[in-house]
């Protein structure tokens, strides 16, 4: 087993081969569908992963599909014109008001469900890679850990040039720190 110290973003990393997928193209419905198919799977113990990559016309992985990015596909409004990943929490109350005032967000967003699920395409609305969600397959895990708790992130794309390879779980780097406290910090 290699040491904690010495571990990469590659030894935790989750490959986009063990991912569902589907096409940035996919309608909203399908993709309701299939987020249902893989969890369905998942609680089965006949897949690894529930959560969906994304992926282009050529399949190149562009992104991933949670429920909640489903959820705010409902209002594709809001996330044109907000980025939350600078928002704090107690601005968001504040936020969420003063959009729905001004651009009637969130005003009936159930009554159209059938429409949206024909018509918006997952394009709209996939979690797409950036800036803070980007780390490479050689960093260490001390700098994805530096990542996950200042960005509050869930999960990290692993990048090896410019090529989406993996995505590295919170979920996984939390277990390693337990695994690492309960093996060291109660050994000594």
């Amino acid at each position: 087993m290699v040491d904690v110290e010495k571990k990469s973003v590659r030894d935790l990393m989750t490959p986009v081969e063990d991912f569902p997928r589907i096409s940035r193209n996919a309608t909203f419905g399908a993709a309701v569908a299939t987020l249902d198919k893989a969890q369905e799977n998942f609680v089965a113990g006949r897949a690894k992963q529930r959560i969906l990559l994304v992926e282009d016309e050529q399949g190149r992985i562009v992104g991933k599909l949670s429920p909640m990015d489903v959820m705010q596909g409902l209002e594709p409004g809001y996330v044109r014109m907000m980025n939350t990943d600078n928002l704090r929490y107690r601005d968001v109350d504040y936020v969420v008001r003063t959009m729905r005032e001004q651009t009637r967000l969130w005003a009936k967003p159930f009554d159209d469900l059938c429409k949206t699920a024909q018509d918006v395409q997952v394009l709209e609305f996939l979690r797409k890679p950036s800036e803070s969600t980007l780390i490479k397959a050689e960093d260490s895990l001390d700098a994805a850990f530096h990542r996950f708790v200042v960005g509050r992130h869930d999960s990290l794309f692993v990048q090896e040039g410019k090529e989406l390879v993996g995505l590295l779980r919170f979920s996984d780097v939390y277990r390693e720190v337990s695994r690492r406290i309960k093996d060291v910090c109660t050994a000594e």
